[in-house]
C-alpha cells in the first residue's frame, strides 16, 4: 500500500552524530575561522554526511500513528582522512542519488496522489476539503477524544493544568476552537495526526520558548535584544502578498542564518510559522516555502546536528501546512551539497513537495513565475542584499497588534488592522504593485465583462458598481484599502466603494482607448512601411528613363495579350 503523501516519515538526521561545541556566543553567532584546516574539516563533514551509509527499504509498513520510510544502517567502518577526500571527488554522484532517492518515492505514489501533489505544488488545486459546520464539529470532537486516549503528553498535561487557574484562564488558548482547527486544517482532519502534531507543537514551544508559552501567546516582548537582532536582519521573512492560488509566501534567503546559534534561530523562525498561521485561508491552503541563499560570498557552514534536529522538529510540529518547497540556488559546489543534505534530512512528506532551482537570478525568477510567486516582493537582490523595507513595516505592525495600541494611542481593536488581504479581496493602493494581487485580476476581469455598459449617467454607473460589489461579495471578497501606519483597512462606506470603482471603470475605458489608438496607430505604420518596401523593391524608377513619353494603346495592350496566349 503506497504511503500517505501527507503523513510526517522519520527523518535521516537522526542517523548522524556532530559533536560541533562553538556554536555559543554573545550574539549567538557561529565563528568561521579562516585557517585551512577548518575548512577542511568542513570538508571532511560534508563528505560523511554525503556518503553512502543508508540502505533504504521501501517496503512500508504500516503503524498505528504513520507509515513511515524504513532505513537501515549497516558497514558503518571508520573512515580514514585519504577515504574522506577520495570521496569529496564523487560529490555528484551523490547528487545523482538524491535525485534517483526523489524519482524513486513519487514513483511509489498511486497516480491519483503524485498528481495531486504535482497540482497544489503549481497551485492548480488544494487537497483542503470543504468546510462546513458539521465537519468543524465533528473534528473537534474527534480531537478531544484522540487528545484524551495519548497516555504521553507532559506539555498538553501542563497546559491543562494552567488553563484552570484563575490567573491564566484569560490568556490560555489551548482549549480555544481557533488553535485547535489550525492542526485539524493541517493534517485534513485527520484527527489522529492532528493531535499527535499539537502535542508536538506544545513541546516545541516549552523547549524554544519555556513554559510561559503554554499560559499565553508568545510575542515580539518576548525577544531578548540578541534575538530581536536576528528577527532584523532579514534571513526569514514573509511576503506582503499571496500567490496566485491564495498561499502565503515565506522566505528564508541570503545565508539563511547560518551564521546564529541554532536554538536562536529557531526561536525567529518558529514566530513567523505562528503568525502565518492566524489567517484561515492560509490554514486551508497551506503556505508555500521559498530558499533562495543568493549569491551571497559570507558564511559557508554545514548545518550541525543540532540545527538540523530543531528544523525537523519545527517542521513537524508547525500549525500549517507546507504546499510546497523550493530551493532556488547557483549551480556550485557547495550549494550542491547543502542540496543533498536537505533533502537528505526532510522527511518523506515534505520531499515529495521539494522542488530545487539551479540558476541564476533571471533564469530563477522565470521559473517561479510559473509556479505563481510574485518575483518582484522576494527579499534578495541580484547582488545578495537582504531587502527589509517590509520586514521593519511588519514587525511595527505586529507589535501594534500585540499590545493592542496605536503609537497615538488609540486602541488597535476600534479600527479594522489586515496585515495579508486575502485572495479575493480587492486592494486600492496607488502604483502597479496591486496588479498580481488575485483578487484585483478578478476584479478587473469584472470592469472588462461590463465595459460595454452604457454608462454616461451616473445612476447607470451606480448600477453597475453595486453590480459589481455583490459579485465579489458572493465569493468572499472584501473591498480594502492602504492606510499609511503600515496596514489594510475594510471599507465600509458604500459611496466610497462605488467612486472608487466608478474610477477603475473609467480608467479601464481610457485605457481600452489608448490601446485602440496604439494598435491604429502601429498599423498605420505597418501600412506605410510596406508601401515603402514595395517602391524601394519595384522597377518604377527605371522607366522612361530616355526621355520619351510612350503612352499604351488599346490595341497594343490587345496584340500582347494575343502573343501571352
Amino acid at each position: 500500500m503506497p504511503p500517505n503523501p501527507l503523513q510526517p516519515a522519520s527523518s535521516l538526521y537522526d542517523l548522524e552524530n556532530s559533536d560541533d561545541s562553538d556554536d555559543s556566543h554573545s550574539l549567538g553567532l557561529t565563528r568561521a575561522p579562516s585557517s585551512p584546516n577548518y575548512w577542511k574539516s568542513m570538508r571532511m563533514k560534508a563528505c560523511i554526511l554525503t556518503t553512502p551509509l543508508v540502505e533504504f527499504n521501501f517496503n512500508h509498513h504500516s503503524t498505528s500513528q504513520s507509515n513511515s520510510l524504513n532505513c537501515s544502517i549497516h558497514n558503518v567502518q571508520p573512515t580514514t582522512k585519504s577515504s574522506l577526500f577520495a570521496d569529496s571527488t564523487k560529490l555528484p554522484n551523490r547528487g545523482l542519488e538524491v535525485d534517483d532517492m526523489l524519482s524513486k518515492e513519487m514513483l511509489d505514489l498511486s497516480f491519483s496522489d503524485r498528481n495531486a501533489i504535482s497540482e497544489e505544488i503549481h497551485g492548480v488545486c488544494c487537497l483542503a476539503p470543504r468546510e462546513t459546520p458539521q465537519l468543524l464539529s465533528l473534528g473537534l470532537v474527534e480531537l478531544q477524544r484522540e487528545l484524551d486516549a495519548m497516555a504521553y503528553k507532559p506539555a498538553y498535561d501542563k497546559a491543562q493544568a494552567y488553563a484552570q487557574l484563575p490567573k491564566y484562564a484569560k490568556t490560555s488558548y489551548v482549549n480555544t476552537p481557533e488553535f485547535r482547527l489550525k492542526f485539524l486544517r493541517c493534517e485534513l482532519f485527520d484527527a489522529r495526526k492532528a493531535a499527535l502534531r499539537l502535542t508536538k507543537f506544545l513541546e516545541l514551544m516549552v523547549e524554544l520558548y519555556g513554559l510561559f508559552a503554554l499560559q499565553r501567546k508568545v510575542q515580539l516582548s518576548d525577544f531578548s535584544k540578541n534575538e530581536m537582532k536576528i528577527l532584523r536582519a532579514g534571513y526569514f521573512q514573509t511576503l506582503p502578498f499571496r500567490d496566485r492560488s491564495g498561499r502565503r509566501i515565506m522566505c528564508i534567503v541570503s545565508t539563511m542564518g547560518i551564521q546564529y546559534d541554532p536554538m536562536l534561530r529557531s526561536k525567529a523562525y518558529f514566530y513567523f510559522w505562528m503568525t502565518a498561521a492566524e489567517d484561515v485561508e492560509s490554514q486551508q491552503k497551506g503556505v508555500v516555502f521559498l530558499v533562495w541563499p543568493g549569491p551571497t560570498e559570507g558564511v559557508r557552514n554545514i548545518p550541525n546536528q543540532t540545527d538540523r534536529t530543531l528544523h525537523m522538529k519545527c517542521n513537524e510540529a508547525s500549525p500549517i501546512r507546507l504546499a510546497a518547497v523550493h530551493f532556488c540556488y547557483p549551480n556550485t559546489p557547495f550549494f550542491q551539497l547543502l542540496r543533498s543534505i536537505m533533502a537528505m534530512t526532510l522527511s518523506m512528506t515534505y520531499r515529495l513537495r521539494l522542488k530545487f532551482h539551479v540558476g541564476e537570478g533571471v533564469e530563477l525568477h522565470y521559473i517561479l513565475k510559473g509556479y505563481g510567486i510574485p518575483i518582484d516582493l522576494i527579499p534578495i537582490t541580484d547582488s545578495g542584499n537582504v531587502k527589509t523595507t517590509y520586514l521593519k513595516q511588519w514587525l511595527r505592525l505586529r507589535k501594534i497588534m500585540e499590545v493592542g495600541f496605536l503609537p497615538s494611542g488609540v486602541e488597535a481593536h476600534n479600527i479594522s488592522i489586515i496585515e495579508c488581504p486575502r485572495s479575493n479581496d480587492v486592494i486600492f493602493r496607488p502604483g502597479t504593485s496591486m496588479l498580481c494581487h488575485p483578487g484585483n485580476v478578478f476584479f478587473r476581469g469584472l470592469i472588462e465583462a461590463k465595459q460595454d455598459r452604457i454608462t454616461v449617467k451616473r445612476v447607470e454607473k451606480q448600477e453597475v458598481a453595486l453590480e459589481i460589489i455583490h459579485e465579489v461579495g458572493q465569493t468572499g471578497g472584501r473591498f480594502l484599502m492602504w492606510d499609511n501606519g503600515g496596514w489594510w483597512s475594510e471599507m465600509d462606506d458604500i459611496a466610497v466603494i462605488i467612486d472608487k470603482i466608478v474610477i477603475s471603470y473609467r480608467d479601464f475605458k481610457t485605457k481600452v482607448k489608448l490601446l485602440f489608438q496604439q494598435n491604429k496607430h502601429k498599423q498605420q505604420q505597418g501600412r506605410q512601411r510596406q508601401k515603402e518596401q514595395e517602391l524601394d523593391c519595384s522597377t518604377f524608377a527605371f522607366v522612361q528613363q530616355d526621355g520619351k513619353k510612350r503612352k499604351r494603346s488599346h490595341a497594343a495592350v490587345c496584340n500582347q495579350t494575343q502573343i501571352c496566349i
